[in-house]
């Protein structure tokens, strides 16, 4: 089969002149694309074209000379960790599935459904093959035969061109019964959402797939002891399944080689916001925050920075004393910021905080699955706190209440909904104390906003 794919590889690479010669690190500049290598390079409708840029390489490498062991350890040495938000080590996580004996799974997590996130899709649309490869490889490694990717009821292109690239992948033997004839067995099910924003979070995408309201389940268990259909499941989003590939292609110290010790490796981001040039990049971790403004183009003409915002609606938040803070878990995690999934939202000095928040948590509050009281009810009063500041209402008492409930949020929601409300008050309160204070006890909005100003 390896003679097969160098003999499309060669073919191709005669066809197509120099398409494909692009240097990995993009325009000069602190971007750097591994994940990205394809994205508007190759034809995301063509395999050939896929396999012309070493696709299916890494299977058959681990197919025909490794273990399952071998790839998991290949994985750890890595260091790569969950891409989705949580930066979980994914060789770790696969570990945990390797040590039964049931029947396995993989779900890839194609829902992304943070509204400032496009990056999947762009995935899915540009590079289907690597995410099938990898869900097969860790499929491979865990003894999964079967793997399921949930995507987005709001990505009907991207689900086309995932649904085309299974096809493509049947038609050569590179999936489904006896791949490459090496006895390994592996099917692909695409499942679409319903649009439900609480079907990103890993026990709802469960529920969804079993047919049942996509509400989250307790944990434990976790879904790599019993997960769906109560077999043990591994849960990657598109980004973290893609990358793999390339780690087995080239080796887990050539990843880890790239970003910095416990954030190896890079990360695909999305920039909006109130930025000149708003794209998708691909950095290694430890790049600055100002450095991805630098990417955007920088701020709007006469703007300052004001607040760097993961995610949307589940947001945590970084103010303008952190410009130069390295994108990283660890570091991340001190201040109870998420790295998240790569959606970011960069906003100037003409955006007021409180309308802001108020928007995403009212969101929140929306698609709060409303199974567990602190999220269901923890959102709506939330909600309200930030209607009471806007309106000029709220006492410094209220300031403590908000405090309190996002504490206990944090603390005792069901899921990562609920908990990260509590992350979104620490860390807009940590970086932007000031602004509340000025609204609710000087009844002052700096950008003109609150307290019916705009009518005045």
């Amino acid at each position: 089969m390896i003679q097969e794919l160098n003999r499309i590889q060669q073919e191709v690479l005669q066809s197509v002149g120099n398409k494909f010669d692009k240097d990995l690190r993009h325009d000069k500049t602190k971007e750097l694309r591994i994940k990205l290598k394809n994205a508007y390079i190759i034809d995301p409708y063509s395999i050939d074209e896929y396999i012309a840029r070493d696709g299916y390489k890494a299977l058959h490498k681990v197919l025909f000379s490794m273990t399952p062991d071998d790839v998991i350890e290949e994985v750890k040495k890595s260091g790569l960790k969950g891409r989705s938000g949580g930066g979980f080590p994914t060789g770790m996580k696969w570990s945990f599935v390797k040590k039964s004996d049931k029947q396995h799974y993989i779900i890839m997590n194609a829902d992304e459904g943070e509204s400032a996130a496009t990056i999947d899709g762009v995935l899915m649309r540009q590079d289907p093959h690597c995410a099938i490869e990898g869900m097969i490889i860790a499929g491979f490694a865990t003894g999964a035969t079967i793997g399921y990717v949930y995507i987005r009821y709001e990505y009907p292109e991207a689900q086309r061109a995932m649904e085309h690239a299974i096809e493509q992948a049947i038609a050569k033997n590179l999936l489904g019964k006896n791949i490459m004839g090496s006895g390994v067995d592996f099917d692909i099910i695409m499942y679409r959402g319903a649009g439900a924003y609480i079907c990103g979070e890993e026990t709802s995408i469960i529920s969804s797939i079993e047919g049942l309201r996509g509400n989250s389940k307790n944990k434990p268990p976790f879904p790599a002891i019993e997960g769906l259909f109560n077999k043990p499941t591994i849960i990657n989003n598109v980004e973290t399944l893609g990358i793999v590939p390339q780690i087995l292609l080239n080796g887990g110290e050539w990843f880890a080689s790239m970003g910095v010790p416990g954030s190896e490796g890079t990360k695909v981001f999305t920039l909006t916001g109130q930025l000149k040039e708003p794209k998708t990049v691909e950095v290694p971790l430890g790049t600055t925050i100002r450095e991805l403004i630098e990417l955007g183009g920088g701020m709007r003409e006469g703007r300052q920075f004001k607040a760097f915002v993961t995610g949307s609606p589940n947001i945590t938040m970084l103010g303008p004393n952190d410009i130069d803070m390295p994108i990283q878990f660890d570091t991340f995690k001190k201040r109870q910021v998420m790295v998240g999934s790569g959606g970011t939202v960069f906003l100037d000095d003409s955006t007021c905080l409180m309308h802001f928040m108020h928007f995403n948590v009212d969101l929140l509050a929306i698609e709060s699955c409303g199974r567990c009281t602190p999220c269901r009810a923890g959102t709506r009063k939330m909600t309200q706190f930030f209607e009471k500041i806007i309106e000029g209402e709220a006492t410094m008492d209220d300031l403590q209440k908000m405090k309190d409930l996002a504490e206990h949020m944090r603390d005792a929601s069901l899921c990562g909904l609920g908990v990260a409300m509590g992350m979104t008050m620490y860390s807009a309160l940590y970086s932007f104390e000031d602004e509340f204070v000025e609204h609710i006890r000087d009844k002052h909005c700096r950008c003109g906003k609150c307290f019916n100003e705009v009518a005045a």
